[in-house]
């Protein structure tokens, strides 16, 4: 499991034996091969503090802006993306699809009930995900999933 993002938190609904490592890189370069999290610098997702401060474990100086690139050189794919979004309409969550050209906007919250939302991209070599100058408590967590892209239009898991 890739995770790209400066905090994890993981629960498990049994007792469940996991081995779990970290790598102390962070990419912002992430292949389709590899099933994963993208998250905002610090951010949660949490419903509160919704008050325009900082999260109690958020610096300032992380950066409210970033980009991930989302990439294969040789195959196509068809993308899943689940989103938990705490953001809005002006500080959206921008997903480009950079075979077409095709531009997605995404925000929510749990008080609007629009938190959660999720995105397919196919056929697809490269895509680029976005949030640009967050605001106070806002942030993303997106997860993303790959499925191999076959020419006679069926797709299948890598």
């Amino acid at each position: 499991l890739n995770v790209n993002g400066p905090i994890v938190s993981l629960t498990f609904a049994e007792v469940t034996k996991v081995k779990i490592g970290a790598n102390k890189q962070f990419h912002e370069v992430v292949e389709y091969y590899d099933d994963g999290f993208m998250t905002s610098a610090g951010g949660n997702v949490c419903r509160n503090p919704r008050n325009g401060g900082y999260q109690s474990f958020r610096s300032p100086a992380y950066n409210t802006s970033i980009t991930y690139n989302i990439i294969t050189t040789e195959e196509y794919f068809t993308v899943h993306f689940e989103a938990d979004l705490h953001n809005d309409e002006q500080h959206n969550l921008t997903f480009r699809d950079l075979m077409n050209f095709k531009t997605f906007h995404l925000h929510g919250s749990y008080e609007e009930g629009t938190a959660q939302q999720e995105l397919t991209m196919e056929k697809t070599q490269r895509c680029e995900l976005t949030l640009r100058k967050a605001e106070g408590d806002q942030g993303f967590l997106v997860r993303h999933t790959a499925k191999m892209w076959i020419d006679d239009g069926r797709t299948t898991t890598p």
